[in-house]
């Protein structure tokens, strides 16, 4: 009897954890095809198949537990390799953008690269403020790379926080394949307003939070110093010409 029941409680666990993958699978293929967005072109012997991914709080969350699964990781492991795809994300300062080519046929010839691609945010476009120099050599079969938009405005504002939507445009020039048409990935972007920590917790999300303030406080210091320099070199000024008011009284 004991055999029995352990027997069966066995296959109950089985049961659950497969279950559970099937759920996880389900879910990471979900947030995924959120995410990640791929279209293919075709023309006169030229194939292009183009994706691309939008580094979101809720991707680095699903691609870190799908390796974690792989892997069988720990939690800190966890946290580790999520802290590394935030890094590279960069999603703090920018809006970051994983763009893959794979072709049949012409080579791509994309530099500068960055006049190949636009992100639309709320009726205004956007150049890239950085990306993987890679992309500016030509490109004969396949290759990836990160392409960042910038966040924040030239006051500081974050452009994602009004907006419901944003639009990546890739220009036709870029490759034969699009048959004179521009290419456009679109994400809805609510999901990703707000503070980091709100989206994302855990220990990689304060980690990188606490990285980003220690360097928003270097660059303040800076600042401060820079702003001491000039204050200094304007009172040296001052009391040089009223000195010099004296001297011609």
């Amino acid at each position: 009897m004991t055999k029995r029941f352990i027997a069966i409680g066995c296959c109950c666990l089985a049961s659950l954890l497969l279950l559970f993958g099937t759920a996880m699978s389900l879910d990471y293929e979900t947030v995924t095809q959120k995410w990640s967005k791929t279209q293919n072109f075709a023309e006169e012997g030229n194939a292009l198949e183009l994706t691309a991914t939008l580094f979101s709080p809720e991707y680095v969350n699903a691609v870190s537990l799908k390796e974690a699964e792989k892997n069988l990781w720990t939690k800190d492991e966890v946290e580790q390799y999520k802290y590394s795809i935030l890094k590279v994300s960069r999603m703090d300062e920018y809006i970051p953008i994983e763009m893959s080519f794979n072709i049949i046929g012409s080579p791509l010839h994309t530099a500068p690269f960055d006049r190949h691609v636009e992100l639309w945010i709320n009726g205004k476009s956007y150049k890239a403020a950085e990306y993987d120099p890679r992309l500016n050599f030509k490109i004969e079969d396949s290759r990836n790379g990160m392409v960042y938009f910038p966040r924040y405005d030239e006051d500081g504002n974050d452009l994602l926080e009004n907006a419901n939507q944003i639009k990546l445009r890739v220009k036709p020039a870029i490759s034969h394949a699009l048959k004179g048409n521009t290419a456009e990935f679109v994400w809805s972007v609510d999901d990703m307003q707000g503070s980091l920590l709100e989206q994302l917790e855990g220990e990689a999300a304060r980690k990188f939070e606490y990285d980003r303030l220690l360097k928003r406080l270097k660059n303040l210091n800076q600042k401060k110093e820079d702003i001491r320099d000039e204050m200094e070199k304007v009172e040296t000024e001052i009391a040089t010409i009223e000195n010099r008011l004296s001297e011609l009284k």
